[in-house]
């Protein structure tokens, strides 16, 4: 990946769409088994085949919501059977989402989606405060 996860796109709004790539390092997967990305957002679930990088990282690219609230998933499957998972990781839909693999054996716990954002209630508030702040400190 060629995007730096911690920073964050100040020309995005939020809701914006953006190119998420998911990358999966130390996964070993054989010739009749399939790789994906597993991931939940307010608007449901959706799934992305994972390709191959090099001989044991993997890449997905999916386009989300910019920092929108996710939970997503790994998973290996044969001949449409998961065979193996990772863990449910929670997360923020942003340009790279890297993870080490790490399988489980038993299905995580479902969880519910994640919820919608308040942006109709804080954005407006947090924008008054700071523009009030603003008229203080500078006299306007």
């Amino acid at each position: 990946m060629k995007h730096n996860p911690l920073f964050v796109d100040s020309t995005k709004f939020r809701g914006d769409l953006i190119r998420c790539g998911f990358e999966l390092k130390n996964a070993m997967v054989y010739d009749e088994e399939e790789l994906f990305v597993l991931i939940t957002d307010r608007n449901g679930t959706r799934e992305a085949k994972m390709k191959v990088l090099d001989e044991q990282n993997y890449e997905a690219i999916v386009h989300l919501p910019h920092q929108a609230l996710i939970t997503y998933q790994f998973v290996v499957r044969k001949d449409g059977q998961k065979t193996f998972q990772s863990v449910i990781f929670d997360g923020q839909a942003q340009y790279a989402v890297s993870q080490e693999w790490q399988p489980v054996l038993e299905d995580p716990a479902p969880r519910p989606s994640p919820a919608a954002e308040p942006l109709a209630d804080e954005w407006p508030r947090n924008s008054v405060v700071a523009v009030h702040s603003l008229i203080e400190k500078w006299g306007f």
